[in-house]
């Protein structure tokens, strides 16, 4: 059966195992022709929250559409604006629902507003990782436009001698 919100949803990763090479390079074979790792995992980063700022109102509507009382009024509505079916005015008919719509979207969009605060605060806490020692499994960090190593950091790795344990934040641990 087609899945309408199919297209909003997140795509989930494929479970496959996962061999880990610690301090040694990968072979030939788990590379690809310009010598990056063919499989690409998922990072640590927790989203526990339903929307973001362009999917809510479509994944909102829908969600509140979804329950039959409120399809049933809409339905109604609609019925109002044709003559032959018209009590009142159709804009006052509307009115209960477009409030009754409006107040569990704004209920819907804070709840998910402290969903984000939370997943924000988990992705920042520190959490112990080896540090100084190569990982071959992850591919090289790019110069692009968005990068955000600092000097200092790459300085504080090279300082160090020998695979010890560092604080991490936990988005980043890959």
């Amino acid at each position: 059966m087609f899945n309408r919100l199919k297209f909003w949803e997140r795509r989930k990763p494929q479970v496959c195992t996962r061999q880990v090479f610690v301090n040694e390079p990968l072979p030939q074979s788990k590379l690809d022709k310009k010598g990056r790792p063919r499989q690409q995992y998922v990072t640590n980063k927790v989203t526990t929250s339903k929307y973001s700022i362009l999917t809510f109102v479509p994944k909102n509507l829908y969600e509140q559409f979804h329950r039959i009382a409120n399809f049933f009024f809409l339905l109604l509505v609609i019925l109002q604006w044709f003559p032959e079916f018209s009590t009142i005015n159709p804009v006052v008919a509307a009115l209960p629902m477009f409030i009754i719509t409006s107040i569990t979207a704004i209920k819907d969009g804070f709840e998910d507003f402290k969903r984000h605060v939370t997943d924000r605060s988990v992705n920042n806490r520190k959490t112990w990782t080896l540090a100084n020692w190569t990982n071959y499994n992850y591919p090289n960090p790019s110069s692009g436009f968005f990068s955000f190593r600092s000097k200092k950091q790459d300085s504080e790795k090279l300082n160090e001698k020998g695979p010890n344990w560092k604080k991490t934040l936990f988005r980043d641990v890959r």
